[in-house]
């Protein structure tokens, strides 16, 4: 019970924390790179609209990149992009 509250509170102190750094931006969402989980915090309407069904589900980084990939990036250059689409080696980069 009593670690249950704590991380109540934590959670909260998170949320608090997300919601002042995140004031400017419409649309936020959270990596949890070790896990390889994107969690929607908020979605302006645009946003929602075209990728709300996907980032609802806690899905993968990859089920993302591949949603924005078939919507939003011309076919010609689909391939080049879904090379880039592993977490992994994204991660290598930085």
């Amino acid at each position: 019970m009593e670690q249950t509250i704590a991380s109540q509170k934590e959670h909260l102190r998170e949320m608090g924390i997300i919601s002042v750094l995140a004031n400017e931006y419409v649309t936020i969402c959270y990596l949890d790179v070790e896990k390889n989980l994107v969690t929607a915090y908020r979605m302006d309407p645009y946003i929602e609209k075209r990728y709300g069904e996907v980032l609802r589900e806690g899905v993968t980084f990859e089920q993302v990149f591949q949603a924005y990939i078939l919507q939003d990036v011309c076919e010609d250059d689909r391939a080049f992009f879904m090379n880039l689409a592993d977490l992994k080696e994204m991660l290598n980069y930085l």
